[in-house]
């Protein structure tokens, strides 16, 4: 179960960036998870979605490192399948694509984050789009307890 609650944040200069003034339409949403309580096969929680001050520059670059996990997963894609063909015997070539599937999506995240960052973000000194620790009302939430995760049973 999760039941959200409200945030209000105002906010004139980018968080990311801490530059460029802040367009209300280009702000990030980021959504926290808090006041866990577990049960038997059941999980409840509290949810809320905090607004990130962002300008235009950074919504674009952080669009860009998106792509970057995109294009890896796509390159990771035939690599992991020609392993699956390469080294698995027959028999097993069915599960072994899946599991080439799953692993060109993990790493292709990985390594698209990775990148991205490298080489878009932090030559420029931006922020990862969930990199909110700073943020004053994000940082409250994680003092309380609060994660970027979504609780699990």
């Amino acid at each position: 179960m999760e039941k959200s609650m409200p945030n209000t944040l105002s906010s004139t200069q980018c968080y990311y960036c801490a530059i460029h003034p802040a367009e209300r339409e280009r702000t990030a949403k980021v959504t926290m998870y808090g006041n866990i309580r577990r049960s038997f096969r059941k999980v409840e929680y509290d949810r809320t979605e905090l607004s990130v001050p962002r300008c235009r520059q950074c919504q674009r670059l952080h669009t860009v490192v998106s792509f970057c996990r995109m294009i890896a997963i796509l390159l990771l894609l035939p690599l992991t399948i020609w392993l699956n063909v390469a080294l698995l015997p027959t028999a097993y070539r069915g599960t072994g694509v899946l599991l080439a599937l799953f692993l060109a999506v993990v790493g292709g995240i990985i390594l698209g984050n990775l990148l991205g960052k490298r080489i878009f973000l932090q030559p420029k000194h931006i922020r990862f789009e969930t990199d909110i620790t700073s943020l004053p009302a994000a940082n409250r939430l994680i003092q309380n307890g609060w994660t970027l995760n979504r609780p699990t049973p």
